[in-house]
């Protein structure tokens, strides 16, 4: 019986199969939508309040919102180029674009409530761009491959991370 090449021994195989997963995966960045939504609706659960109505979101909350809405804003600002391309209708996405620009309106009022007051309160058009939002995410990522949701997460975290340091530099 004759043995295999080197390169395909069971070992060999296992290492490079072995690297190539290590390569291919972080834990830090969501690979599944499914895991981000069910914490958007918690998220948002948060600032909607308890049984009694008293939101308790902390800016943990808001800071999640603000990620996925971000995450959000590049896909669909990339699926509306790609169907301008195509010659498709780009208007979906357009509706979408147009959301997250309510939505991030909603959250700076919700921001500066909460610096003046120490509380996150919404109004109820603030409650209504949050809800659409993580509706509107739901849906749009649902009909997205995996590999594009991870590719919007790692441009917003180096959107974040250019962020910084601009702001280290100008301090």
């Amino acid at each position: 019986m004759s043995r295999p090449p080197a390169h395909l021994s069971r070992l060999a195989v296992q290492r490079a199969h072995t690297k190539l997963k290590q390569r291919n995966t972080s834990h830090a960045i969501p690979t599944d939508y499914r895991d981000v939504e069910m914490s958007e609706r918690m998220t948002l659960q948060a600032f909607l309040g308890d049984s009694r109505g008293k939101p308790y979101a902390t800016g943990e909350h808001w800071n999640h919102l603000a990620a996925c809405r971000n995450v959000l804003l590049f896909g669909a600002g990339h699926m509306r180029e790609q169907a301008k391309l195509r010659g498709e209708d780009p208007q979906p996405f357009i509706d979408i674009l147009a959301l997250c620009n309510h939505a991030k309106e909603s959250m700076l009022a919700i921001r500066r409530r909460e610096q003046k007051t120490g509380k996150f309160g919404l109004s109820g058009d603030d409650r209504i761009y949050l809800a659409q939002l993580v509706d509107a995410s739901a849906q749009f990522w649902k009909r997205q491959p995996a590999w594009f949701f991870r590719d919007c997460v790692n441009a917003d975290l180096k959107m974040g991370q250019n962020n910084q340091e601009k702001e280290g530099k100008a301090a």
